[in-house]
């Protein structure tokens, strides 16, 4: 990805935090589905009609995209989206809260700072995340003052993060003529009378698509075997050198070879994810909630959805 952006300081105004969001319904009149709930974890569990079994992947089964967009994709979900409800059959959507502020602001990278959040950020120097201490360097290398630095580097990746969302992300997913129809046109469903809110068409149902695109395996680097997701990169603990990350196999990048491709978005899931381990699950009565799938139909029925 470029590191680039075109915003202003008088774009900080807008990074200023909102109140948390309600989730609400984008087509209020449209029928809920409804289904039988022994159907829909007949659709979702192992060998059912959601998953897509163990076979490699290749040609047929990968799509177009680099690998890591589907993983950008989740980090976006979980920026601007959190549910925090109990798992319910039923739910009243009035009644769901987002503990997010839904404004792409890495809310959820930097927590409530380095007062807030301090375990996020380096004892050393209390500007800079643990994990990304370079722009920092760089605002420090201009002369800002120190009292400054945190919340100009931050304002910056947060930039550089909407950026990266606009001019890469969306185009990547919908396609460059939907993105520039949006920005020159507006917005055409979604046009809240007052408060903004979270869509559960959105959130529940759409925005699911990436689970589709999750491959069998991946090579997280060049020494590297390929490797399932779950539970090889569960993650919850430290990272040993034979796992660290090579993003060019993830993303596109100038001067490297094509990186490895996602998964079509075909309404299937690979095996990991229609058996999901108990470290993400935890112990379930119900076997058939350790496919993401099943999790994915009732969670839809549960809240509401029409179907199509």
């Amino acid at each position: 990805m470029e590191h680039r952006h075109c915003l202003s300081r008088a774009r900080a105004r807008i990074d200023a935090a909102i109140a948390p969001t309600s989730y609400g319904r984008l087509f209020p009149d449209l029928p809920p589905f409804t289904a039988d709930e022994s159907f829909l974890r007949a659709l979702g569990r192992a060998g059912g009609l959601c998953d897509c079994g163990d076979a490699n992947d290749d040609d047929a089964s990968l799509g177009t995209e680099a690998a890591g967009w589907p993983f950008f994709g989740q980090f976006v979900a979980h920026d601007i989206t959190a549910d925090r409800s109990t798992p319910q059959p039923h739910v009243d959507p009035s009644r769901l809260r987002n503990a997010r502020s839904p404004q792409l602001n890495l809310e959820c990278l930097y927590g409530d700072g380095p007062v807030g959040h301090p375990f996020l950020f380096q004892r050393s120097d209390a500007a800079k995340l643990l994990t990304s201490p370079a722009g920092v360097d760089r605002v420090r290398a201009r002369g800002t003052p120190e009292s400054e630095v945190f919340g100009e580097a931050a304002r910056e990746l947060r930039w550089d993060y909407q950026t990266a969302v606009l001019r890469e992300f969306l185009p990547s997913l919908v396609g460059a003529d939907r993105v520039e129809d949006l920005l020159r046109e507006g917005r055409r469903f979604y046009r809240p009378a007052a408060d903004a809110f979270i869509p559960l068409e959105f959130a529940d149902a759409a925005y699911r698509y990436g689970h589709s695109q999750i491959r069998h395996t991946y090579t997280v680097n060049s020494g590297a075997a390929p490797t399932a997701i779950f539970p090889d990169l569960i993650g919850f603990r430290p990272v040993p050198a034979d796992r660290h990350v090579d993003w060019t196999l993830f993303f596109d990048a100038t001067g490297h070879p094509p990186a490895q491709r996602a998964k079509k978005i075909d309404g299937r899931l690979v095996g990991a994810l229609i058996a999901l381990p108990v470290a993400l699950t935890g112990e379930c009565e119900v076997e058939a909630f350790h496919s993401l799938a099943v999790r994915d139909l009732e969670r839809g029925q549960g809240v509401g959805l029409p179907s199509g």
